[in-house]
């Protein structure tokens, strides 16, 4: 393993961030950033095909958006953080934040070549929350934004799909989109995880058809 990234090591350099204070920085806002450059540079060097980064946990505490105080697990129980005018003004600060991050990553993605293209035109990002539609969600929704359609092969842009709720007729649990990214991946799946014995079962099987080009 390491002969194989000491030859590598001219490709990992094209990759490689530049060193700043950042990286020793211990607020939530400077580490994001930070681990959003090194995934990006981890991808541009060939180092792996796929990085995923927590943007947070609920003891942290965004500082450098203008909150003077409040973690965001009291945010979830929909405490306002002093500094912000509500819950979702805070939410949206975050959101926004943390979006402007997965931006960076697909900008430096856009400057590498690959193919006939760039690497972003290769690649998906996909950014969801980890429990669904709130704090202690119900998962009766699952809302996630999707950039890049992995060299033509997803339907993912200037789409908004909405899926019907459980118990009604076209309802998809989620492992119907991780089936989608399988058969995109050229890796297709019939089935994923464990089946809702509340779910038709046939809707659980294979990818969704309006995603998958």
């Amino acid at each position: 393993m390491t002969i194989g990234i000491l030859r590598m090591s001219d490709q990992i350099k094209v990759g490689a961030p530049e060193f700043t204070d950042k990286y020793v920085e211990m607020n939530i806002e400077d580490r994001l950033d930070a681990h959003c450059e090194i995934a990006a540079g981890a991808l541009i060097s060939g180092l792996t095909n796929v990085v995923t980064i927590r943007t947070d946990g609920l003891g942290s505490q965004y500082t450098k958006l203008g909150f003077v105080s409040g973690q965001v697990h009291g945010i979830g129980h929909g405490k306002v953080p002093e500094g912000a005018d509500s819950v979702d003004h805070a939410r949206g600060l975050i959101r926004g934040f943390q979006l402007d991050n997965v931006a960076k990553i697909a900008a430096k993605l856009a400057k590498i070549p690959e193919g006939d293209g760039s690497m972003l035109d290769n690649t998906t990002i996909i950014y969801f929350s980890d429990v669904g539609d709130k704090h202690h969600a119900s998962n009766r929704e699952w809302p996630y934004i999707v950039l890049g359609d992995m060299g033509g092969k997803l339907k993912s842009a200037g789409q908004y799909i909405q899926y019907p709720h459980k118990e009604h007729p076209g309802h998809h649990t989620i492992a119907s989109w991780w089936l989608t990214l399988l058969h995109a991946a050229g890796k297709p799946q019939d089935g994923f995880g464990m089946k809702d014995n509340k779910v038709d079962a046939q809707s659980q099987r294979g990818p969704l058809q309006e995603i998958l080009a």
